[in-house]
């Protein structure tokens, strides 16, 4: 099972630079995008459809802001479980399906860089998420969290704390609690301790190029699944968005069945 996650920061300015070609060359089995920052009608769905993949979107009620997706090659079905989330249920900031036996969530945790009260928000979300993961985790066994947390836990995972937000005692307390419950940071169980390796760059002159960037986005598993993860790794080309793909491999996906494109036969996974 090949997982991405990626942050497009506009899905329509990430078709324009390559994504259904990078789709249609990589073919991942689960796909899960941030910041769709789209209405449903200006979404790429027919040209995902024609790559084999089934879709579903939580695009909130404000056009042209925040916005989740799960793009797959494997049947699905919505996890109706919702966070227990207020302030954030109407931003289009969380999605969840199980495929085969598992269950496969997609978040995009607010910023709270514009003052204490959207800090407050940021560090409820993580709660409810936290809630949400502890509350499935029983039932189902093999889960994987992704998404674009707008947190960098450790300090090897930003190269300069610039922002009022992203590197706060709180936040990274608050995504300790979601860890605490057994799931996996799956980038770090190849890449312990090693400093350098970010998610998103600083929007300066030649940010990127010197990585001068955060750690924001992350795969997390459960025990169960964890077990089954063979690689997970940053991939920063093509560049499709500020953020970069967080690619994970996992051995099986149990009792799915992987769809080709163009209405070719499924195969099992």
């Amino acid at each position: 099972m090949h997982v991405v996650s990626l942050n497009v920061n506009g899905i329509r300015a990430a078709v324009r630079r390559g994504l259904l070609r990078w789709v249609a060359e990589k073919r991942p089995e689960l796909i899960c995008l941030q910041e769709i920052r789209a209405t449903q009608s200006q979404l790429p769905l027919r040209e995902f459809e024609q790559l084999g993949y089934e879709s579903i979107w939580n695009l909130g009620s404000r056009p042209g802001y925040s916005g989740v997706g799960i793009l797959s090659r494997i049947g699905f079905e919505p996890v109706v479980d919702p966070l227990d989330d207020p302030a954030t249920e109407h931003e289009g900031r969380f999605l969840a399906v199980r495929a085969g036996e598992t269950v496969v969530a997609n978040s995009y945790v607010p910023n709270g860089n514009s003052g204490p009260e959207r800090l407050a928000v940021k560090l409820t979300h993580l709660r409810a998420l936290r809630d949400w993961t502890k509350q499935q985790l029983p039932a189902a066994g093999r889960l994987l969290v992704a998404g674009d947390f707008n947190i960098a836990a450790e300090p090897i995972d930003v190269a300069r704390p610039t922002h009022p937000s992203g590197f706060l005692p709180s936040e990274r307390e608050a995504f300790a609690a979601l860890l605490e419950l057994g799931l996996a940071d799956c980038f770090r169980v190849f890449h312990p301790g090693e400093p350098g390796h970010y998610t998103w760059w600083e929007n300066w002159p030649g940010g990127r190029e010197r990585n001068i960037g955060w750690r924001f986005d992350y795969l997390l598993a459960s025990p169960l699944l964890a077990q089954e993860l063979q690689a997970c790794r940053h991939e920063q080309e093509p560049r499709l968005s500020d953020h970069c793909f967080v690619a994970g491999e996992f051995a099986r996906i149990k009792g799915a069945r992987v769809r080709e494109p163009d209405g070719r036969r499924a195969r099992r996974a």
